[in-house]
């Protein structure tokens, strides 16, 4: 119970890894969301909608970062939830990487963006668990 009450103080660290997944995030949704057909062709994927819908989904947790960077104290639950997020975001994009032919720059991407992910998560569960 007392764990639910921990607040994490937002130092400039963390804020630079809040508004750096919020800017980056936020573009990927954003390309994702115009330039489908085109992002499709690269990935090896025909679908856009789907790539639309991933676009579309990623606002949130852009979002979500965007406003965390700009507190001063989070609660402590808030940090550990998008860390989790984080972990799952690449835990799928390694199974979709097995699963779907995409391209080699599909590969690329997806396992650059899955590194990127990671390390903001990495940086995430540190502060969690260290403060």
């Amino acid at each position: 119970m007392a764990q639910n009450k921990k607040q994490i103080l937002v130092n400039p660290v963390l804020r630079w890894v809040f508004l750096f997944d919020a800017i980056g995030t936020g573009i990927f949704a954003l390309l994702l969301m115009l330039l489908a057909k085109l992002t499709g062709e690269l990935i090896g994927v025909e679908s856009t909608i789907t790539i639309q819908i991933v676009g579309i989904g990623s606002i949130f947790p852009a979002s979500f970062s965007f406003w965390a960077a700009r507190k001063e104290k989070l609660p402590a639950i808030l940090v550990l939830l998008f860390a989790t997020m984080c972990l799952i975001w690449v835990i799928g994009s390694i199974i979709l990487m097995y699963l779907v032919p995409f391209t080699v720059i599909g590969m690329i991407g997806i396992a650059t963006v899955a590194f990127l992910v990671a390390l903001g998560g990495s940086f995430l569960y540190y502060f969690y668990y260290t403060r």
